[in-house]
């Protein structure tokens, strides 16, 4: 009991001193001592309840612990409040604030206990309510600034009061009881809490069939007639685009495994073969269930004539675990057959026989004696199942196989092996018809260095001498069996020819063009290794349709049926040969791009005429025909102006604007006038939040007609150019001004380009960028505290290191840019003590705060953030009497609260005795 004697011994000091200040309080026309008094007893009264709630908590331990467990305190029975149907706020609640939507703020914050231990509603927002509501904003994501601004209402929206029952429902467990701690009314419904000695009965109410979210396994939610998807039950079908219907559209290894999908290679897919020997995760498996302890029998009065038959325990189900595996594509490739080796004196062609595999064959590797010399990595010969052994000494024999692998590295069993041998050099003949008369430097080249040719196919080449003239030249090709076959000779004057054979009569393998002085062949003046390779299955490429935009050929073709690659080439003639790096050394190689696509903008071109070809490609690196060559010309175009520059002066500069309580955005940039001459236009390209590329924004023609600073140029689209000869820089603005709402949180980048007489356009400036950041909201002072005292205290939330404050009055808010009172805060300041002229009790005034990240940029690719002000707040200053009142109202109210306070302590050690 001697705790309570503290409890009524604080009372009486409540009464006999507190009270005639309480009363006193209220007269404007005391002095500030007395107020300073009234604070001081206030302090005091604070101290008192923290102590006795330090004791109110103590006893109930104690009483707690000499309590029988099965008679808890019996709480007594308490009338449920109205239903509250929403909860809505019309203003930014903040310490200090007052009024009926404070205590429905601290009613719904009561709810949760951790979240609001104290449980005052008083209707004044202090300490204890703001600390509350930083706890339920760090809670749900939210940062924790402990004022009720746009987010934590949308939150409270998104939410709603439904949540607590959810909190109890979920309380509940397993066994359906819920614990005490969360047993709450639940709104508009009348109900009392009444002491028992046994739990309450688990609930029956279905809420599966009220709430689809409520539905925890698919036979639940079906049950109900509605629809499973993604692992949880909803009210309609699922998209078409969900992960549950298709592998293609789940996101994260998680969602694939979820829906009995397979996850490597960071995609999903419907196979574990598809991942070929990667490691994956497997489909999620049925999660372990707890076993659940026996019941004992209780009863269901309390007069314990009527009892529940107790419940056996029911045995932990364990989980079926999933585990990654890297076993995937197992079977290799079958065994390469019909290898063939054909020497000559300068080589051994080898072939060999397609391999299958279950899912694709990857390469294969040619081995020469039982070592390894070639395989896909380094020959991209092998594709097309042949290749040539180089290099070979004369007269020796030589042992080859070829084993096929997959992309899951699963290699064949070797073929069976061949063996030849490099022919032997022909014995020198005495030369006839020799022919070499005064040629030097002869050459022979294949035309477009081309290589390798499909059976069937023309093959053109070039023979000429550097200097001089031969008298004899005969052209020979050498097959991959030794025979020769003589396709040209000629006689004369000769010094550059350019010919070509066809490839109708030669066999898949390595050939030799050469050249010859003689009818013999034994004088060589220059040979080409060639390869010839059977006709391919892809088909051709039909429909290449090329189209010219500006510097850019956009090329487009028909799709052909079972084809995963094409490959674009682009050349300086009609009848130029695609060729694709890789495929030898030293070639002039004409491949632009490959891809699984239909169409390629082949862009930034020169003034000419371009030639395309598209080439289809299987899976096996088997390539079809060359489609038909599409031509594309380029027309010339004058030079462009010089592009503008962002300089010291300017500093690229992208800022927001102050008049009134909207806002624009202008752009700043250098551009030497004298270039201004060559300039027609100047267009103005920007990129807002959500776009995925730049867009024109503007075009201001005639520039030069704002250079002499007096006269301005409007673009078609609300912007407007100016020139501001002091400072030597351009400036492109909103012509109106606009909302904060306006302007979308997020990046915003800008370049600005010169436009000459002929539409020749430069390349883009420099790009700049503001980043819009959450709106700065105004604490105080609001239309809701005024009146205030003067001088007024402005209080803000912000997001950058500088606060603008701009000050109006409100009569000449729509009429007047300029303002009546301007500061920039510093420092990351939140709060600052109004220090211009004295303000008018008689007026009414606007406040705008904004919150930039700087002030000032001085180079060029500054990044400035800037927070527009959430809205415009009114205020006016009071009289000194009113002044007085506010105060003794502010001390009042914290008296009103400390009442409130000790009520409850009273109530609370009643129920204790």
């Amino acid at each position: 009991m001697y705790k309570y004697k503290s409890f009524f011994a604080l009372l009486f000091v409540f009464a006999l001193f507190v009270l005639p200040l309480f009363s006193s309080a209220q007269s404007p026309d005391k002095s500030s001592i007395l107020i300073q008094q009234l604070q001081q007893q206030v302090a005091e009264l604070q101290r008192q309840i923290q102590t006795l709630q330090r004791q109110l908590t103590e006893t109930r331990s104690e009483l707690g612990a000499q309590s029988p467990a099965s008679a808890p305190i019996a709480e007594p029975e308490t009338e449920t409040a109205p239903a509250k149907t929403s909860l809505e706020f019309t203003r930014i609640l903040s310490r200090g604030s007052l009024g009926d939507d404070v205590r429905r703020l601290q009613e719904f914050l009561a709810e949760d206990k951790e979240i609001y231990p104290d449980g005052l509603v008083t209707g004044y927002f202090g300490p204890l309510t703001e600390s509350a509501l930083k706890k339920w904003q760090h809670k749900h994501g939210i940062e924790a600034v402990g004022i009720l601004g746009p987010q934590t209402k949308a939150k409270f929206s998104e939410r709603g009061r439904g949540k607590i029952q959810e909190l109890v429902t979920e309380g509940a467990g397993a066994s359906g009881v819920i614990p005490p701690g969360l047993q709450k009314k639940s709104e508009g419904t009348a109900t009392s809490t009444i002491a028992t000695t046994t739990p309450p009965s688990p609930s029956t109410e279905n809420f599966c069939a009220k709430d689809p979210k409520y539905c925890a396994t698919e036979k639940e939610c079906a049950a109900q007639n509605y629809y499973w998807y993604t692992v949880s039950c909803h009210k309609t079908a699922s998209p078409p685009e969900s992960c549950a219907r298709s592998y293609n559209y789940c996101v994260g290894s998680s969602e694939c495994s979820a829906n009995g999908w397979y996850w490597c290679r960071n995609s999903c897919y419907s196979s574990e073969n598809a991942c070929q020997g990667q490691t994956y995760v497997a489909p999620a498996q049925p999660a372990a269930i707890p076993a659940l302890p026996a019941t004992p029998a209780q009863p269901t009065s309390q007069t314990g004539t009527t009892t529940v038959s107790a419940t056996p325990a029911t045995p932990a189900v364990p989980a079926t675990v999933a585990t990654s595996t890297t076993t995937g594509d197992t079977t290799p490739p079958s065994t390469p057959t019909g290898l063939t080796a054909t020497p000559s004196t300068y080589n051994i062609a080898l072939r060999w026989s397609k391999s299958t595999d279950n899912i694709g064959v990857a390469g294969y590797k040619v081995y020469r004696n039982g070592t390894q010399i070639f395989s896909a990595a380094t020959s991209t010969s092998l594709a097309t199942l042949s290749t040539t052994d180089f290099g070979l000494t004369s007269s020796t024999s030589y042992t080859y196989t070829v084993a096929a692998y997959d992309a899951a590295g699963n290699i064949s069993v070797p073929s069976s092996s061949v063996s030849a041998a490099i022919l032997a050099p022909v014995p020198p003949v005495p030369a006839t018809n020799t022919g070499i008369g005064t040629c030097s430097g002869f050459s022979l080249v294949f035309k477009d260095n081309k290589t390798t040719y499909t059976i069937g196919e023309m093959a053109t080449y070039t023979y000429s001498c550097a200097s001089g003239a031969a008298s004899y030249v005969r052209m020979q090709v050498v097959k991959p069996d030794g025979v020769v076959t003589t396709y040209v000779t000629g006689t004369g004057n000769l010094t550059t020819q350019t010919m070509g054979f066809g490839t109708d009569n030669l066999v898949a393998g390595s050939h030799t063009l050469r050249a010859c002085y003689d009818a013999d062949c034994y004088f060589i003046a220059d040979s080409k290794q060639f390869t010839v390779t059977a006709a391919s299955s892809v088909s051709q490429v039909q429909g290449l349709v090329a189209a010219v935009s500006g510097t850019s050929v956009n090329l487009s073709w028909q799709a052909i049926s079972g084809i995963s690659t094409y490959n674009i080439h682009r050349g300086t003639s009609t009848d130029f040969v695609p060729i694709k790096p890789g495929a030898a050394t030293g070639l002039n190689f004409n491949h632009l791009a490959q891809g699984n696509v239909l169409s390629y903008t082949d862009s930034n071109l020169s003034a000419g005429t371009y030639y395309y070809k598209v080439v289809a490609q299987d899976v096996s690196g088997n390539v079809g025909p060359a489609s038909s060559a599409v031509s594309a010309t380029i027309a010339a175009v004058a030079s462009p102006p010089p592009a503008p520059t962002g300089g010291t002066n300017a500093g690229g500069y992208i800022g927001a604007g102050w008049p009134l309580a909207v806002y624009v955005m202008s752009v700043r940039f250098n551009y030497d006038t004298a270039n201004l001459p060559q300039v027609a236009s100047f267009r103005t390209y920007q990129k807002k939040p959500g776009d995925a590329a730049f867009n024109l924004l503007d075009t201001f023609n005639n520039p030069s007609a704002a250079s002499s600073c007096s006269t301005t140029v409007d673009g078609s689209n609300g912007w407007r150019l100016s020139y501001s000869c002091s400072a030597k820089f351009w400036i492109v603005g909103m012509i109106s001004t606009q909302t904060s709402s306006y302007f979308p949180v997020g990046d915003y980048e800008f370049y600005i380009t010169a436009v000459s007489s002929s539409g020749a356009e430069s390349v883009p400036s420099p790009t700049q960028k503001i980043v819009v950041k959450e709106p700065t909201a105004i604490v105080s002072p609001t239309e809701s505290q005024s009146p205030v005292a003067s001088p007024p205290q402005f209080r803000w939330t912000t997001g950058g290191s500088y606060a603008y404050i701009v000050l109006y009055d409100e009569g000449v808010l729509t009429t007047s840019l300029n303002p009546l009172y301007y500061k920039v805060v510093s420092g990351g300041a939140t709060s600052f003590t109004y220090d211009g002229s004295a303000l008018d009790p008689s007026k009414k005034y606007v406040v705008i705060i904004n919150s930039p990240g700087s002030v000032s940029r001085t180079s060029v690719g500054d990044i400035t953030t800037t927070s527009f002000a959430q809205k415009v707040e009114k205020f006016w200053i009071s009289t000194a009497t009113t002044t007085s009142s506010i105060d003794n109202f502010n001390a009042v109210s914290q008296l009103a609260q400390i009442l409130e306070s000790l009520s409850d302590i009273l109530n609370s050690l009643k129920r204790l005795r």
